[in-house]
């Protein structure tokens, strides 16, 4: 049920292989090396988050950060302590925690050219409260290498800096920028319209600086998922820029951007600078290659594909990215920058247009909007996707505001609910949600506002005058007819010493080997003299798994031990079979 992350290879052997890359192109593929080296821990579940972190402490694992936006840990161990680990059913995925560079080439214009046929100043900018605007209300991260907090022609409300030191994630409010990529981004986003320097395209945005790389342009994917983390846990910034890439897909990077998307969030970043002159080839980097993140391709003066500009399926938009001019740190100016971080920009400074012109528009109605309104270049839509960003277009695009509620819609394992996430809502409306299970289940509960009501497939909200919730539960359709439960690990015959921790996993299922759900299941380990020394009782998960973390206690008999599993459902009892496993205890 685990997540292969690798390929087709078998995935303990792959997961090897990609680790120890990490440790050197020189180094041999033998599998006798100790040198650790950082990984991404994803879970199922991080419910018992002590028992998790436990585990991987176990497994040898020194960890240096946990999340709540996505159940993973992140810590530092040898290819060979990953792999085992992996092994274990608690466990989704292990991948690496991969560098990741901001995005820019050799040596950019755009702001006249996303406003289309106006000229500055932008009547699109207008005066509030009419839908036009220059961005006031909205807020808009850049997660880069920061920006210069004293430049006279940006302002920015506030930030944080998060790096990986040692085994420590750390995080700060030294956000400045030395590099200067990120304050040439942000110029672009959100430069002030105060006649000196240059002008952004929403220079009255709430501009936050999240420092995820460091000095050098680099910095780890642990990083980035708590700078998102951070923002969605701030409830007041609306848009991401992400000028920044990589080659290698991480799970635990797309999650983070799926979830801070179901948040509300609108993520944009750069597509890449992997082009080639024939503009052929599925070039797209990541994040930008993920579904709840904008690709944005780079444009010249010419509105053609700028040389270097990624290409393929994933582009969504393409906006100027060559020598483009904008602010850089010690409150200086610079032209001739280009890269698709330089295009990323346009377009979320336009998005932040459109959204403070309806701030109850939900972040897949800005996203529509400015696919809609895109001018077509007439390049290949892996060129340029739906085509180039217009502000003007996009801004007139929004009506005057109209009252909107939120829905909420959430669902349990073994099926899903559509649309999943919080839906905005016209007032007066009807809203209809398809409940879905998988196969070999059926529609459980559905709950509305935290009032039960009939399990159906299909629930439609009508004339929508407040704001709502919906939850939806799943149960299987299969009949128990008989019981199997086994102790899955440890190996029997594992020797443990004092103050070892190790998991103790049971898996139950019925006649068709098809896992059980909601199994009560009992864990006894008995001593070499048969006496009763720990028992744990719970239900076994959407897997058919009951996992508990043992600990051999300082100063316990060495000797054999037993190991014991007990499961029960309905009216049905299973008892692991003989010979029982066991281990063995000696002392430190």
């Amino acid at each position: 049920m685990r997540k292969i992350v690798y390929g087709n290879l078998g995935k303990v052997t792959a997961l090897l292989i990609v680790l120890m890359l990490l440790l050197g192109s020189s180094m041999s593929l033998g599998l006798g090396t100790s040198e650790k080296v950082d990984v991404l821990i994803g879970f199922h579940n991080m419910s018992e988050r002590a028992q998790n972190r436990a585990m991987v402490r176990a497994f040898g694992g020194e960890i240096y950060a946990e999340f709540n936006l996505v159940d993973v840990i992140a810590a530092r161990m040898t290819p060979q302590q990953a792999a085992a680990l992996s092994k274990n059913p608690k466990i989704d995925y292990i991948e690496p925690d991969a560098e990741v560079y901001a995005l820019e080439q050799t040596t950019p214009w755009g702001i006249d050219r996303v406003f289309g046929d106006e000229s500055y100043p932008f009547p699109t900018w207008g005066t509030p409260p009419e839908v036009k605007n220059k961005g006031a209300g909205i807020g808009v991260a850049v997660l880069d290498t920061g920006i210069d907090v004293d430049h006279q022609d940006l302002n920015v409300v506030g930030g944080k800096r998060f790096y990986l030191r040692g085994l420590t994630l750390r995080s700060d409010d030294l956000y400045d920028d030395v590099y200067g990529h990120g304050t040439h981004v942000a110029g672009t986003i959100a430069a002030l319209d105060n006649d000196i320097g240059v002008v952004g395209v929403a220079p009255e945005v709430s501009l936050y600086a999240v420092k995820v790389l460091g000095d050098n342009g680099s910095g780890s994917t642990s990083a980035i998922i708590a700078g998102i983390q951070w923002v969605r846990d701030q409830g007041n910034i609306s848009i991401i820029n992400m000028s920044l890439g990589s080659s290698l897909y991480s799970s635990t990077f797309n999650n983070a951007c799926k979830n801070a998307y179901l948040d509300g969030i609108l993520i944009v970043a750069s597509a890449g600078n992997s082009g080639n002159d024939a503009g052929t080839g599925n070039t797209v980097g990541y994040p930008a290659k993920y579904d709840s993140v904008i690709a944005v391709a780079a444009s010249d003066s010419s509105d053609e594909r700028a040389y270097f500009s990624s290409t393929g399926p994933d582009v969504d938009f393409i906006a100027p990215g060559v020598n483009i001019m904008s602010t850089v740190p010690d409150s200086l100016y610079e032209d001739g920058w280009s890269g698709t971080s330089m295009a990323s920009p346009h377009v979320a400074g336009t998005a932040a247009l459109v959204w403070a012109a309806d701030p109850m528009m939900s972040n897949g109605d800005v996203w529509q909007i400015l696919t809609t309104t895109a001018e077509d270049l007439s390049l290949p839509s892996e060129h340029q996707g739906n085509g180039l960003v217009r502000a003007d277009r996009a801004v007139d695009a929004v009506a005057t505001p109209v009252t909107k509620y939120s829905i909420n819609a959430t669902a349990g394992s073994n099926g899903t609910i559509t649309p999943l996430g919080t839906v905005y809502v016209t007032e007066g409306s009807n809203q209809s949600f398809m409940i879905t299970p998988d196969p070999g289940y059926q529609v459980a509960d559905v709950v509305v506002d935290n009032n039960p009501v009939e399990a159906v497939n299909n629930y439609e909200f009508s004339n929508v005058t407040s704001d709502h919730t919906i939850h939806a539960t799943f149960k299987s359709t299969a009949t128990v007819d008989a019981l199997d439960v086994s102790i899955i690990s440890p190996e029997s015959g594992h020797t443990y010493k004092w103050n070892d921790l190790f998991a103790i996993t049971a898996k139950v299922e019925d006649q068709n080997n098809t896992s059980v759900i909601g199994a009560s299941v009992t864990i006894e380990v008995f001593n070499k003299d048969g006496t009763l020394i720990n028992r744990y009782a719970g239900t076994t998960n959407e897997f058919g798994i009951f996992s508990v973390t043992h600990k051999v206690s300082k100063g316990a008999a060495t000797g054999i031990y037993t190991i014991k599993a007990t499961a029960s459902f309905g009216d049905l009892t299973s008892v692991s079979p003989d010979p029982q496993v066991t281990f063995n205890v000696i002392k430190r």
